[in-house]
């Protein structure tokens, strides 16, 4: 039966009908479909050669045994996904990632009760996700279907595979409300970025004490993050990009919460000012908050995010000024402040970010003169100045930046005459 579940995937997959010595449009078909015994075919492993940490090698058996693992990621994998896998009785792991499987998820894989991770990401599967995987396949540690064109709603079946460690499924098209997730205590991972989901903020997410890594992006969600979000101690990266969430960051939440590596909440409606609790944040290197409504000013704090590579408040109505303490952010790649209500000077202390490539100030309300010391920055690509109430000339020191082809984008208020600047490559 084993030979068979195989034989039909092959078939279903490998675009041929030749029975003997069959070459199929695989990439890699080493000994399938031959006398070969199925625990040295490619991608097969058997009982044995799964290791005691959960990894795989491939066995060079000889001999037909249960199937425990089967991975094929990227090997050209076209057309139906056959039910008869099912007959795979000891499989723990299906990996057929990255492929071109089409037409529905089969029902019957809900029958591999022994089946710990199943990965499909990446194929153009539709249709709905069968309830009975939420039902029947409640030892999973891995379900990850992201990346095809699976529609309807997420069932709320899938409440029933506590021992899930990461669910992925995000890119699709699901559609409704986010399920109760609240019994998954020991996810680490949740996907569900870029499909039509809608509703309120899940609550139930807040309970997930061992999630490391959150995305909800580009979804249809409303109302508030619960102040309950400050019990997630283990998140490391939160993306809640493009939905309708409002109101005020969680006053704690950076208290507790401080493991962060990415924070990007970009295209909501936030508003209040920006916690001056970000400073709890040693190890983040993404700190993105762009298009919302925050206001106030950038707190001093900033100077405390020592790993800090990218620093996006674009598109908010903060003001004040950029704190000279910037220059205590050494790892700082881009600098994004425009459409906003920032005033003061330039801080010279800028020149001490020696890997700086992008400074974003376009659209507030600078003055003073460009500092010189902007020249030392050897990296940057980008220095976007335009639309401020800049005066004077770009110096010299700048200018030979883009000289030597290292500032490719100058962009200045150089066309009506605030600013002079003749290396400018765009005047406004």
């Amino acid at each position: 039966m084993e030979l068979y579940a195989l034989a039909c995937l092959f078939y279903s997959t490998s675009g041929t009908e030749e029975q003997i010595n069959p070459e199929g449009n695989w990439i890699n078909q080493k000994n399938w479909m031959t006398s070969n015994g199925l625990c040295s075919w490619h991608g097969v492993q058997c009982e044995g050669d799964i290791l005691d940490d959960g990894s795989s090698e491939q066995s060079n058996n000889n001999d037909n045994g249960f199937v425990a693992a089967l991975q094929l990621p990227s090997n050209g994998l076209n057309g139906g996904l056959p039910s008869e896998l099912s007959a795979l009785t000891l499989l723990s792991k299906l990996d057929l990632s990255v492929n071109g499987l089409t037409g529905t998820l089969p029902k019957k894989l809900s029958e591999l009760h022994e089946l710990r991770d199943l990965i499909l990401r990446e194929n153009d599967f539709s249709g709905v996700i069968p309830t009975d995987y939420g039902i029947r396949l409640s030892n999973m540690r891995q379900l990850n279907l992201g990346v095809n064109r699976l529609n309807g709603p997420i069932p709320r079946q899938i409440e029933h595979m506590v021992e899930l460690r990461s669910l992925g499924l995000e890119r699709n098209q699901l559609q409704g409300n986010i399920p109760d997730l609240e019994d998954m205590s020991k996810l680490n991972m949740l996907y569900l970025e870029s499909n039509n989901l809608d509703g309120p903020f899940p609550d139930s997410v807040a309970k997930l004490t061992s999630l490391v890594e959150l995305n909800l992006s580009n979804n249809h969600l409303t109302g508030f993050l619960p102040a309950e979000l400050a019990k997630l101690t283990r998140l490391e990266k939160m993306i809640l990009n493009h939905l309708n969430l409002q109101g005020t960051l969680p006053s704690n939440l950076f208290k507790t919460v401080t493991r962060l590596t990415e924070l990007s909440l970009q295209n909501n409606k936030f508003s209040g000012q920006i916690p001056t609790s970000i400073g709890h944040l040693k190890d983040i290197q993404g700190f993105f908050l762009g298009d919302n409504k925050f206001t106030g000013t950038i707190p001093r704090q900033i100077g405390l995010m020592a790993d800090l590579r990218q620093f996006q408040i674009h598109g908010n109505e903060i003001g004040g000024t950029i704190p000279s303490i910037i220059s205590a952010l050494n790892d700082l790649e881009g600098l994004q402040l425009s459409r906003n209500f920032i005033t003061g000077a330039i801080p010279t202390e800028i020149g001490y970010l020696h890997r700086l490539v992008a400074i974003h100030f376009e659209s507030n309300q600078l003055e003073g003169e460009v500092p010189s010391e902007i020249g030392n920055i050897r990296t940057l690509k980008q220095a976007r100045l335009y639309f401020n109430d800049l005066t004077g000339s770009i110096p010299e020191e700048v200018c030979s930046l883009t000289s030597d082809e290292d500032l490719t984008y100058l962009g200045a208020d150089c066309e009506d005459g605030k600013v002079t600047c003749d290396c400018c490559t765009k005047c406004f």
